[in-house]
This record gives C-alpha cells, structure tokens and sequence, in this order.
C-alpha cells in the first residue's frame, strides 16, 4: 500500500497535484476537514523509487488535511524525520493512488513586499517553502499544529501554484509570488498573526477582529479552531482577482 507521485507533476518544490478517486484517499485515514474541491495531503517521508520518475510513500507516511469533492489532489511534502511533536498521520487505511495528470497555473507576481526585510540566505533556505511552514508546525501542541495545517490546506486547495517564503527578520511566512497574505506564529501569546493586503474597510465584517496594519495592509490573530475558516475567507478576499 503506497502513494506514487510522477516528478513531472511537481508543481513546486515538496508540492504536487495530482489526481485520485475519493474512496482510494479514504483508505489513507480520517481526514481533518472535508470541503472545497480539492483533496490535500501531507506526506512526511517521500523516496525516490529505483531509477523511475516516480516519488512514494507508505501508507503511515500520509495524513490527509481535506477530502474534496472532486478527483484533484494537491500534495505537500514534509520529507523530514519529524520526531515527538511531528503531525501524527492518521494511518492504518488500504487505499493507494498514483498521481495523475494536471495543469498548473501560472501566477504573475507580485506589488508590494509585505515582509520588513529581505530574506537573509542561509536561514531562508532552511525554513522556506510551504514545506518550512509545515516543519514548524511539527513543533507546536496539537491544537496549533492543526490551526496552522488547517488554514495552509485549505488556502493551497484554493491557490495551488502558490509558495510561503520565509523572511527572518520579521519571522514571517510570506505568500509568493503574489504576496497578498502572511503568516508568523507568536510563542509568546500562542496565536498565528496573519496579516493581508488592504485596509479593513475592504473586508466583509465577521467574527474576527481586522485591524490596520502598516501602508495599506491589515491583521488579524487567530488561536482557536473555530476560527480558520473565516480567517481562510479573509486571507482569500485578498488575493487579486484575475
């Protein structure tokens, strides 16, 4: 029972999408939500198999964050040994799938940099990528690990060809190439700080405080369950139409 994904289908780096059949993502385990269109899937160990174009996993190496409705999948690659703290896969199913063919859309960049310095290389090389999110994740209590899994799944479903960049000296995660959202966990009040493009005014009222933020940007905290599907709604209300 394994996952096979082909190389060609990477859409970036640790990110693929792919297709399968929702009773085949089943067998994987109980997934943690169950809405939208795409399928998501965290892998924590992928091996290159043999001499082939193809990437897999064991069973017990999968957690699936959403089942959608339909056949697409998009998959995201921990690939670290996590220990203690990792996301605990949901493991003992029997289904398998092998990745299956589809397009990935191109985004044009960018506007304004919503980070307050420029990526120092080394440390950025290390924690960036939605992989790098993922892997801070693996060191926080469960609830957290879910709220921060819950809220990157569910944006990925929406904006696929997207990619966090991490920026150390404001220790945020930034949304690239279209910056139009962040992320930075804050250990010392245990919430997540999102902070998105445009003022709060631009925002449909809701549960969730937004406040003005630097420039023309705003944020909002985050630090319970109930609240990731309205903060998924504002991160997505930010993203530039067409």
């Amino acid at each position: 029972m394994e996952l096979q994904l082909p190389l060609k289908l990477q859409a970036a780096p640790g990110v693929w999408l792919a297709r399968a059949d929702r009773e085949d993502l089943a067998g994987f385990g109980q997934a943690m939500s169950e809405a939208g269109a795409r399928s998501v899937l965290l892998v924590r160990e992928l091996a290159r198999d043999g001499g082939s174009e193809f990437q897999q996993a064991c069973a017990g190496d999968v957690q699936i964050l959403n089942l959608g409705c339909t056949r697409e999948v998009l998959v995201i690659s921990v690939d670290h040994p996590a220990a203690g703290g990792a996301p605990s896969p949901a493991a003992s199913g029997t289904g398998s799938f092998t990745g299956g063919g589809a397009d990935v859309p191109a985004e044009s960049g960018s506007g304004e940099e919503m980070a307050d310095a420029a990526p120092n290389e080394a440390e950025s090389n290390s924690r960036t990528g939605d992989r790098g999110f993922l892997l801070l994740l693996a060191e926080l209590e469960p609830p957290l690990q879910q709220i921060g899994l819950l809220i990157l799944a569910k944006v990925r479903t929406a904006y696929p060809s997207g990619a966090l960049r991490y920026h150390p000296g404001s220790k945020r995660y930034v949304e690239s190439p279209d910056n139009f959202w962040t992320i930075q966990y804050q250990p010392n009040v245990k919430d997540f700080r999102i902070t998105l493009r445009g003022k709060p005014d631009t925002f449909p009222p809701g549960p969730l405080e937004v406040k003005p933020d630097r420039r023309s940007y705003s944020t909002f905290k985050v630090s319970r369950l109930e609240e990731v599907d309205e903060a998924v709604r504002l991160i997505l209300s930010a993203r530039r139409k067409g």
